[in-house]
């Protein structure tokens, strides 16, 4: 069984960033290869929606049975709630963490 994986959608632009390159290529080539399965979501898709062409042309690249779309479940989004509102996690990184549990719960 390939490992599973979940990359912030940050490392997408890192790609092209020469600061990050160095690591995010690599890691990029790996992923079109097959070495691993790429975990999608609701949050990773409308993080995604305004991102330039070129970071959507690199999502595109990966094959789409390497990939694997986590649904968000309402006990993802209850235990997202429950941690911010117990102070566990910050409400800017609500999309994050929401992915998290929701990774978590499948």
């Amino acid at each position: 069984m390939k490992q599973r994986i979940y990359i912030d959608t940050s490392v997408f632009g890192g790609y092209y960033d020469e600061e990050f390159s160095e690591h995010t290529i690599p890691l990029f080539n790996r992923l079109r290869n097959g070495d691993f399965t790429l975990l999608f979501s609701t949050v990773t898709q409308d993080e995604l929606e305004n991102a330039p062409v070129k970071v959507k042309d690199l999502v595109k690249s990966i094959k789409i049975e390497d990939t694997e779309f986590i649904e968000t479940t309402n006990e993802a989004v209850d235990l997202a709630q429950e941690y911010i509102h117990n102070g566990k996690s910050c409400r800017a990184n609500k999309s994050r963490g929401l992915f998290t549990y929701c990774v978590s719960y499948n």
